[in-house]
């Protein structure tokens, strides 16, 4: 299959038609998909003999059709048609001086062998030849060919709703709380993490898969979230964990089964945060309470706060719904109890909540 296919009508008036060809030939050097299909009807013995020459020449890539006495380009072109295996083709009826890029402004698209995206590929590939033809460096190599045909229908990079603005939003609260060194359990290395690693910020990770990796300024611990007997009670004083405890005790990471591991591993995170040390924490909360097994757990939020006061203090509440994000600064209203945290996230639920967004609890130990 030919990439396009430049069907060229030849008469005993074509005495352009050796100039034209071999200026399209040109394409050959770049790419073996050119097909240049000559309809003959000259009768001519020396454009006969220029033609037969040239077919010797590029036997790949030329194909002579002979007709009888035709002078209608239409049926030029219909007879050339017949015989193509291209996605696209060209109708060159003038004679080409030289190639320039627009020729491939008039390319027509075969529809029974080619799509959109890659007739779009197929033009700017031949325009890119025909621009580099006087240039040494950068010229195109169909060896090095490597077709990317749907980037250009896409948006200019993509956002998870929830991880992007989540892992934006508590990296920048960590540097300005003036944090210099934070443990975190399962959060996104290549997200949150690398947020904190350019501010200079020193991290312990830890997460129950083995990290491949030596990074400056990481420290990695492989363990169990609801087992971190290893860790003194009270001697974290930054400690955060970002999307990863609703999958806690599924099975999905390779972790054990346990039906009751995030309670676990809120009860270890009150454990070893130390007194007036932070908790940045998020996981996914909706209006339903629920497990989507295997895959994680939707929290409604007093299930953890119930779970962490009074050994914390809510500073902070941000809700990310479909990539909108809203914050609600506690920082002033004293140490809520859980009943009053239960009327305001009773508004929350019935003003704001959708079925699964993204929760972000900014905790203090007191």
């Amino acid at each position: 299959m030919f990439d396009v296919s430049f069907v060229l009508p030849c008469d005993d008036r074509s005495d352009y038609i050796e100039q034209t060809i071999k200026q399209i030939a040109v394409l050959i050097k770049y790419s073996k998909k050119v097909e240049i299909v000559v309809v003959n009807s000259s009768v001519s013995a020396g454009i006969n003999s220029c033609l037969n020459n040239l077919e010797q020449l590029y036997p790949d890539n030329l194909l002579l059709v002979n007709i009888e006495n035709e002078t209608d380009p239409e049926s030029y072109l219909q007879a050339g048609l017949q015989y193509i295996e291209s996605r696209s083709y060209l109708y060159i009826d003038n004679p080409i001086q030289y190639l320039s890029p627009d020729i491939f402004d008039k390319l027509i698209i075969c529809q029974d062998y080619c799509d959109a995206d890659s007739f779009k590929y197929i033009k700017d590939k031949y325009k890119y030849i025909i621009l580099g033809l006087d240039k040494p460096a950068f010229q195109f190599n169909q060896d090095n060919e490597m077709p990317m045909i749907f980037e250009y229908r896409t948006n200019a990079g993509s956002v998870d709703l929830h991880y992007f603005f989540q892992d934006i939003y508590v990296a920048n609260l960590v540097f300005k709380y003036g944090i210099k060194h934070i443990y975190d359990i399962g959060s996104r290395i290549d997200g949150y993490i690398s947020h904190l690693l350019s501010m200079d910020i020193h991290v312990t990770m830890i997460d129950i898969r083995p990290l491949p990796y030596e990074i400056s300024n990481l420290d990695f611990i492989e363990g169990n979230a609801t087992d971190l007997s290893e860790l003194e009670s009270g001697s974290i004083p930054a400690l955060s964990c970002l999307h990863a405890l609703e999958h806690f005790g599924l099975g999905r990471y390779g972790d054990p089964l346990d039906y009751d591991a995030w309670r676990k591993a809120l009860n270890i995170f009150k454990r070893i945060v130390s007194l007036n040390g932070y908790l940045f924490l998020s996981v996914p909360i909706g209006v339903k309470e629920t497990v989507v097994f295997n895959a994680h757990r939707i929290f409604d939020p007093m299930t953890i706060l119930s779970n962490l006061l009074p050994t914390f203090s809510l500073l902070d509440f941000t809700l990310i719904h479909e990539g909108v994000r809203t914050t609600f600064d506690l920082s002033h209203d004293g140490n809520l109890t859980l009943n009053m945290l239960d009327s305001f996230f009773s508004d929350i639920r019935s003003s704001y909540l959708g079925n699964c967004d993204c929760g972000i609890f900014i905790l203090k130990k007191f």
